[in-house]
């Protein structure tokens, strides 16, 4: 797959993405909506990691995902 061959099929997948993190926000209750928003970027950055063939730790980013979701929560709490 060429470059340019991969920048639109990673410019598909951000798209797709937008729209369901879009969806997810119109979730009523912050914390829901948060982490449902969280788990789509999770999931759009893991396929962006296979398109451009880049080493994506599971493990690192569920840590950074729970890093962001634990200091959103706290500030929502605060």
């Amino acid at each position: 797959m060429n470059q340019d061959e991969k920048n639109s099929k990673a410019s598909d997948i951000i798209k797709n993405h937008v729209g369901f993190s879009l969806g997810a926000g119109l979730i009523p209750l912050p914390a829901a909506d948060l982490v449902a928003v969280s788990a789509v970027q999770f999931n759009m950055i893991r396929q962006l990691a296979g398109v451009y063939q880049v080493p994506f730790f599971e493990s690192l980013g569920k840590n950074i995902l729970s890093a962001v979701v634990g200091g959103s929560l706290a500030r929502l709490g605060g």
